[in-house]
């Protein structure tokens, strides 16, 4: 069994070439990072921050009031 260490590229242990696993590997960062960006932006638009014990949600209430605050943003809009 093989595992990719932290900081290896999964899409090179895949067999891709090394250039495409570069480019796969740099796309994949930025969704992430987008991603969490995101997140933190929707955190702090929120009253009270996550800190506001009534904000907090758990498992589909929490997911599917996260995609409508994305769906609504209009610069997320078509990122997503």
């Amino acid at each position: 069994m093989h595992i990719t260490p932290a900081g290896g590229n999964v899409f090179a242990d895949l067999g891709f070439e090394s250039k495409k696993a570069a480019e796969m590997k740099a796309e994949s960062k930025r969704i992430i990072f987008e991603k969490q960006a995101i997140k933190v932006c929707l955190m702090t638009e929120m009253p009270g921050g996550a800190e506001t014990k009534k904000h907090r949600q758990t498992g589909e209430a929490e997911n599917d009031s996260s995609e409508k605050a994305l769906r609504n943003n209009p610069e997320v809009k078509g990122r997503l």
